[in-house]
This record gives C-alpha cells, sequence and structure tokens, in this order.
C-alpha cells in the first residue's frame, strides 16, 4: 500500500526533472572516456565476434545461418521486443512461446518441454531481462540443449555490462540500449555465419552528428533546443533502425568501445539503481528487479497499475520511461501479456541527487 498522502488542495506538485531523464543517449562527457586502450566486457582472446549496425541485422544473419541447416522454428520467450523476432518471422518462420516467471525469467522447465515435443526442428532464443545474471538452472539448461544439438541464441542486449556465462552458440546484442554510442551490435558465435559485407554508413555518422547536437542543446541551450535536438535524433535513430543490409559499425563508435570506462558506466548503473530503489522502499511500488541490483542493470523496473499513465504523467514532468514492451504483434493474442510494468533509467548520465527527486516524483504520482 501507498504510504498517505497529503489532500489534492494541499499536495506539493511533483518537481521537474533538472534536466531530461531518458530517451536517446547523448554523446558521452569525456570522464567516461579512457585515454589508455581497454576491451569490452564481452571480448576475449578465444572468441569468434563480428560486429554490425543494429541488433537486428545480427539477428538477420543468424536466421540465414540457421535457415541453412533446415531450421524453421524459433522457440522464444513469451514476454519480447518484436524485433527480436521479426527477422525470423518475416521469412516464415514458426514462433512457438515459453512461459516466463511472475519477474519475467524463462520458466526453463517449460523451455525444455517444449522443445523436448517439438516436430521439427528449432532453435531456441533466451534472455535474461534488465541485466539480471543467468541463474544456475538458466545456465544449465543451455548447457544441455546445446550438448543436445539445439543451436542457442543469447541475447544480452540488457546486461552487456556484465556479459556471458552460458555455453549459447551465438550471444548477440545490441549496443545502443545501454552504451552511448550512435550504433552497434555484436555477435559472439561458434556456428558460421555469413559475413557483414556492407560498408560503413553515412547514417550512422548523421546519428552521432544529432547525439553531439543534443549533448550541447544540455550543456549551452535550454530546454527547447534540447526537445528539438532529441527529436531529430529520434528520427534518424528510427532510419538506422530500418536499415535492413549488415553493414559495418562507424569508425567513430569501434573507436570509442575500445576506450569507454565500462567498469565505471557499470557502477554508476548500480549505485542510481540502489538509490532509486531505496527511495521507493515503504511505498507499496513493487520493484521487479530488486534481487538482481548487484549487477548493472538495464533499469529500474516498478510494477504499478495503469503503467501507461504513469508514463505518460512521468513524460509532462522531463522524465522519460519505455515500457518493456508494447504487445507482441507476433504472438498469438491469447498469450498473458505483462501490462503492469515501467522501466526506470538508472543510466550513467546521472548521479544519486537525480534518482532522489526522480523517486520522489514517481511516488508522487504513483499515489495518485
Amino acid at each position: 500500500m501507498v504510504d498517505a498522502q497529503p489532500a489534492p488542495e494541499t499536495r506539493l506538485a511533483p518537481q521537474k526533472a533538472r534536466r531530461t531523464i531518458g530517451s536517446y543517449f547523448e554523446s558521452p562527457d569525456r570522464q567516461w572516456v579512457l585515454d589508455r586502450q581497454t576491451s569490452p566486457p564481452w571480448c576475449s582472446s578465444s572468441d569468434h565476434i563480428l560486429y554490425a549496425q543494429t541488433g537486428r541485422q545480427i539477428s538477420m544473419l543468424i536466421e540465414r545461418a540457421l535457415a541453412g541447416r533446415g531450421i524453421r522454428s524459433l522457440v522464444v520467450p513469451s514476454h519480447l521486443c518484436d524485433s527480436m523476432v521479426l527477422p525470423f518471422s518475416e521469412n516464415g518462420w514458426s514462433i512457438i512461446p515459453v512461459r516466463m516467471d511472475p519477474s519475467l525469467s524463462l520458466d526453463v522447465e517449460d523451455l525444455r518441454r517444449v522443445v523436448r515435443v517439438a516436430r521439427t526442428p528449432v532453435a531456441v532464443l533466451a534472455a535474461e531481462y534488465f541485466g539480471r545474471l543467468p541463474s544456475d538452472d538458466y545456465v544449465e539448461t543451455i548447457k544441455e540443449l546445446d550438448a543436445a544439438g539445439i543451436p542457442v541464441i543469447e541475447d544480452e542486449t540488457h546486461r552487456v555490462l556484465r556479459p556471458g556465462g552460458s555455453a549459447a552458440e551465438f550471444r548477440l546484442a545490441s549496443l545502443r540500449k545501454l552504451l552511448p554510442v550512435a550504433d552497434g551490435a555484436y555477435l559472439i558465435h561458434r556456428g558460421d555465419v555469413p559475413p557483414v559485407t556492407g560498408v560503413k554508413q553515412a547514417v550512422s555518422t548523421q546519428v552521432w552528428n544529432h547525439m553531439d547536437k543534443v549533448a550541447t542543446a544540455i550543456h549551452d541551450d535550454g530546454p527547447e533546443a534540447q526537445a528539438k535536438a532529441r527529436v531529430a535524433l529520434s528520427e534518424m535513430v528510427g532510419t538506422l533502425e530500418g536499415l535492413r543490409k549488415p553493414s559495418q559499425i562507424s569508425a567513430r563508435t569501434s573507436k570509442l568501445l575500445r576506450h569507454l570506462d565500462f567498469g565505471a558506466l557499470a557502477e554508476r548503473r548500480m549505485e542510481n539503481a540502489r538509490e532509486l530503489a531505496l527511495s521507493l522502499e515503504g511505498t507499496g511500488i513493487e520493484v521487479l528487479n530488486s534481487q538482481s541490483l548487484g549487477a548493472p542493470p538495464s533499469h529500474l523496473i516498478i510494477r504499478v497499475s495503469k503503467a501507461k499513465s504513469v508514463q505518460r504523467l512521468l513524460a509532462e514532468h522531463g522524465y522519460y520511461c519505455p515500457v518493456h514492451w508494447a504487445r507482441s504483434t507476433i504472438l498469438p493474442p491469447s498469450i498473458p501479456w505483462r501490462d503492469d510494468l515501467l522501466s526506470l533509467p538508472v543510466d550513467h548520465r546521472y548521479d544519486t541527487r537525480d534518482m532522489q527527486r526522480f523517486g520522489s516524483v514517481v511516488k508522487e504520482l504513483v499515489a495518485k
């Protein structure tokens, strides 16, 4: 139950964000970029790794590789973003959902069952959402599937700062979701996949240019200029995501990935998530991923009734919170769908003071 609030006529208006919280990343400040060269956390000397502009382009390469083996059925989580499976569904694959538990982790027993009763060869798409580290059961199940010759595709997008840990044949992630880059997605693989044949695209450079403009607006201009720059950035990101030919990442992204301070980025996310969760204690607002904040989260996920209404109210005060995700148009309508979740940004752009203000506004608006 939410704590009692002042009567409406005496309730203070929620605070405006001192800066916009949420939305696409701007170019990173220098504090997040190291002078020395480093290695991204998903890289090791034994990996076969390739990069493309977007996660969808990586999925297209995997689809072609698996179709070449005669596989045309994909087992997927029953709560997911449609873009994760579009390269498969658009090519006529059968999409087979697997149950998830209340925290949106895969039900591994149901996964084993679905694979066991499948009448045709299948591949499996697996993911741990919101930065949650894989459980022992999850890791063991993927190991069993791999040993049985069933290809597993693990989407690490929400945990690129703490990836790995499973025996999946294919591991992929879109980098723009958690890192301040204009483009980029990786594929770590054991099996053969088609090469990335497209050359570097001007669209990636244009996304970087718009990220630079947002950064300038934040530091030098007012809210109106910042809002205008963010709209332009969003439109250019949409253009990037629409590109279908797997193409090389931009030189600027490639260079930045060798110098980002991944440790500091991870630590800031954990600090912010802990502070925000602390600010919500005792309010009755359930934090879905409260047990996994020892790893860098993608967001702090809260359970609220009328999530869409709360999302709209937060946006009016400068807090832009995504919903993971809109109901799938690929899965059957009979599949139950969580529509009571809201994702609160906790990334490197903010500090604990921002999180304290953010928590106060969330409490106020959820209570309305």
